[in-house]
């Protein structure tokens, strides 16, 4: 008897054919290997280059929203060595420093014993987690004292790391000129006034190790000193010091109109009460 033959899909296949699909099947999970990989790098380096420009924005939108409410308050005694409030453009340790008063401050406990009010701090110092690379840092005082700001409780943080130089330009408004100083508690700097203007140049190292100039402006809303209590129209402010030079108190119009509203409320209630008896 003759055996019947065997079919293609019977017959199987040889030890060659088997090492060539192998051959084949591991060049294509390479391909898809190295593609994932490349795809997988691709995303940290652009996820670090947004991180990156990410904390640069934020820290200096920060910036600008801290000097924008920047202030000098005349309710103090000018004779102070240490005032409560100022704007001050002073030489740190590691480059240029910059403090002032502002209402940033923002109360974290109830009832603590603090307000909006507050000393800002920025200053360049070794970053704490390399001390190989120079950061920006920001420090807030929890209120305000007569003393230096390392003196009064408050907290510091890194607002922007690997920063290699932060510079600061201000301008005067009554010499149409930017300068590169300002002291409000100075006698030949700018006493109790700000800059209209404060220009903001930040270099850093970018993502492929270059250095990177940043520019931003900010416009502060309070360039006067002013005045804190309420004062009546042609009278003078109860403050703890000399108010020479000082602005009209930017809150007497407002005040006057809430005192006025407050009497016509009060003269009204007590009509209404005297006519109820009637």
């Amino acid at each position: 008897m003759i055996p019947a033959r065997r079919t293609w899909a019977q017959r199987g296949l040889t030890l060659l054919e088997v090492m060539i699909s192998m051959a084949i099947m591991a060049g294509l999970f390479i391909v898809i290997y190295a593609t994932f990989n490349a795809t997988r790098r691709t995303y940290a380096k652009v996820t670090k280059i947004q991180d990156r420009w990410h904390v640069v924005r934020n820290g200096m939108s920060r910036m600008t929203q801290d000097l924008s409410m920047a202030y000098v308050s005349l309710n103090e005694n000018m004779s102070e060595v240490n005032r409560r409030t100022y704007f001050r453009f002073t030489k740190g340790n590691f480059g240029e420093e910059l403090r002032f008063s502002s209402f940033a401050h923002r109360r974290l406990y109830k009832d603590a014993n603090e307000s909006d009010q507050c000393i800002i701090q920025y200053f360049l110092a070794p970053d704490p987690d390399d001390q190989s690379k120079t950061s920006l840092f920001r420090r807030e005082t929890r209120r305000l004292a007569n003393e230096e700001p390392e003196n009064i409780p408050g907290e510091a943080f890194v607002l922007i790391n690997d920063v290699m130089d932060v510079r600061y330009e201000f301008f005067d408004k009554t010499q149409d000129k930017w300068e590169d100083d300002w002291d409000t508690t100075a006698l030949d700097g700018q006493p109790n006034r700000l800059p209209h203007r404060i220009r903001i140049y930040l270099t850093i190292h970018s993502e492929v190790g270059n250095e990177v100039v940043l520019v931003t402006q900010v416009a502060p809303a309070l360039t006067d000193g002013i005045v804190l209590t309420p004062q009546t129209t042609g009278g003078a402010a109860a403050t703890g010091g000399s108010t020479t030079g000082s602005s009209a108190n930017p809150f007497a119009s407002k005040w006057s109109s809430l005192q006025g509203k407050s009497s016509s409320l009060s003269t009204s209630g007590k009509t209404g009460t005297t006519g109820s008896k009637r």
